[in-house]
């Protein structure tokens, strides 16, 4: 059972699990006659009720995509930290001057750019 024509076309690229959560959301969403209740279709894909929910909320708003695993992958990595030494200087020169973040790191970055140290690694950003 399809939602819609279109959805037909796109699902024959996608991966087996994809085509298996669509056939679930469908059935949750679709008329009376042929839809089952939202506890049968976690059943169905192997997921709690909740995570079912997730995913019929995110195929609401996202389409087929929101179907798909999505990265788990942080957002910022712990090993591009500002160098030390750069960190304390931001810190002395916000709380003698109260400037915000950009300010900050222009005043910090002329600074360095002024004693000749490279400013491609020790940068503010």
């Amino acid at each position: 059972m399809y939602l819609s024509e279109g959805d037909v076309q796109l699902l024959r690229t996608e991966p087996p699990y994809v085509r298996k959560r669509y056939r679930a959301v469908s059935r949750t969403l679709a008329p009376d006659l042929v839809r089952i209740t939202r506890e049968e279709a976690a059943t169905l894909i192997g997921r709690s009720k909740r995570q079912l929910q997730r995913v019929v909320k995110r195929f609401k708003e996202e389409g087929i995509a929101g179907l798909r695993f999505k990265s788990k992958r942080p957002h910022t990595a712990p090993r591009n930290k500002t160098p030390p030494d750069v960190e304390k200087r931001v810190v002395e020169v916000g709380d003698g001057t109260g400037f915000g973040s950009e300010q900050l790191a222009a005043i910090v970055n002329e600074g360095l750019t002024l004693e000749g140290k490279l400013c491609r690694e020790a940068c503010v950003r």
